[in-house]
């Protein structure tokens, strides 16, 4: 995580985080057993490392969805599905109390997968790894101080980001039909872009049969394509942007970069900087 200026910032963000997990399994979202931890740094500032019980790495839903059945690729998706649901309902039983929640693939664990035996059947228990963004909205005021992850963005287009991605960024992950056509494109990246055509399929039917209240628009494989790509460029500019930085901080100026990149630049769907690690080093 980007490096915190003080304990004060540190003591609110850990507040936020357990709300965030109150919250979601007074919804009935599992995430692992979690916990922060705190280093203070001689320059003041604080870094902070989320922890939570280690899952295998066959157990990822990006790895188990590499290893099982276009079928059951699906069956896993609907179990996503249903989880979203229940942010669904419980957001909309409660306008002035929102949880965003990204429900990307590689974001959740199969208890139980065996990967020497891989397969789906449905009645595996899913846990919500991706806790480290704690979005709540209160009466329409996001309580995440976006700007602590603001500092992972190069300095040189911090405030197009600022002013163009930022806000459209945190909105997605309260719109449930943004999230589900995120997570379909995010089969794309994950190699199983042969499935996505029966995900559209499935959502709709989903959509239909236990979401007909929200009265959503039915996706299109061809939306489904078009957002891929788009978000695909968006982050490929960004990651190198990151690189350019990097090179500027090191190279140039001689200073250690507080973060890892991908040795590739990354082609995923999702939101920037939260699958790269903070440099302890630094």
């Amino acid at each position: 995580m980007p490096p915190f200026p003080n304990r004060e910032s540190v003591e609110s963000y850990r507040e936020l985080f357990n709300r965030y997990h109150r919250l979601l399994k007074e919804i009935g979202v599992n995430p692992p057993r979690h916990g922060i931890r705190n280093l203070f740094r001689e320059n003041g500032t604080v870094t902070v490392f989320i922890t939570q019980s280690r899952l295998p790495t066959e157990s990822i839903g990006s790895n188990v969805i590499r290893v099982v059945t276009a079928e059951e690729c699906v069956l896993l998706f609907r179990m996503v599905l249903q989880e979203t649901l229940k942010v669904a309902e419980y957001n909309r039983l409660d306008p002035e109390l929102q949880v965003g929640i990204d429900i990307q693939i590689s974001n959740w664990g199969v208890d139980g997968f065996d990967p020497a035996q891989p397969g789906v059947n449905g009645d595996e228990k899913l846990l919500f790894i991706d806790t480290s963004t704690p979005m709540i909205r209160e009466d329409g005021t996001e309580l995440l101080d976006a700007e602590l992850f603001m500092k992972s963005v190069p300095p040189f287009i911090r405030p197009l980001v600022r002013a163009i991605f930022l806000q459209d960024v945190l909105e997605r992950y309260y719109d449930i039909r943004e999230i589900i056509k995120d997570l379909i494109a995010n089969f794309i990246k994950e190699g199983r872009s042969d499935v996505v055509p029966a995900l559209v399929e499935e959502a709709n039917l989903f959509f239909t049969e236990r979401m007909a209240d929200f009265d959503f628009k039915p996706l299109t494989l061809r939306e489904v394509k078009r957002y891929y790509r788009h978000d695909r460029l968006i982050w490929i500019v960004f990651q190198t942007a990151r690189r350019i930085d990097r090179f500027i901080q090191t190279k140039i100026l001689g200073r250690k970069y507080p973060y890892r990149l991908p040795d590739k630049i990354g082609i995923f769907a999702g939101t920037s900087g939260k699958r790269e690690a903070h440099n302890p080093d630094t």
